[in-house]
């Protein structure tokens, strides 16, 4: 009744086809791990990219000479322009922690955002308490700024630099 489960045939062609199931799955398997990799990679370097292209066009990041701390009280026109300048800072910082949180935490990225966000977050506090010589504190931030896109830059070629507030919009 049953006679073609002792045959030879049957044996071999239920091995190679279970052969061939998993070794198609696992195929797949990989194929979509690599896809999903390389989205994830590509991802990272749209946000880091937008990061670096903001710190570009940010007028507040204009290289100054700098140089001499200031101890007067600001102007009404010099007022307006910090006010400015701390605006960009905001953004700057809102949009690094929204790359950071798109990001996977184990991400070699995410270290030196983090990095970024503490050193706008010093700047913040620094003004706060003292605004008189928030250029030089700025030129200051620009420059850890600049460090850490260099380090970015070495983690991911494909990221094009700029000199913060130089790029032409």
């Amino acid at each position: 009744m049953f006679g073609f489960l002792g045959s030879e045939d049957f044996w071999s062609n239920t091995v190679s086809n279970l052969i061939g199931t998993f070794v198609g799955a696992g195929l797949a398997l990989l194929s979509a791990w690599g896809v999903a990799k390389r989205g994830r990679t590509h991802s990272e370097i749209a946000g880091l990219q937008q990061i670096i292209d903001r710190l570009g066009r940010s007028r507040a990041f204009v290289p100054d000479q700098g140089g001499v701390v200031r101890t007067a009280a600001l102007n009404a026109d010099e007022q307006a322009e910090f006010r400015r300048v701390m605006i960009s800072v905001f953004i700057l910082r809102d949009l690094i922690e929204r790359v950071v949180n798109s990001l996977d935490p184990k991400r070699n990225s995410v270290k030196i955002l983090n990095e970024m966000y503490i050193d706008i977050l010093n700047y913040l506090n620094a003004t706060e308490i003292d605004s008189c010589d928030y250029r030089n504190k700025l030129m200051q931030l620009r420059g850890e700024l600049v460090d850490c896109e260099n380090r970015l830059k070495n983690l991911h070629s494909k990221l094009t630099l700029h000199e913060p507030g130089k790029l032409e919009t």
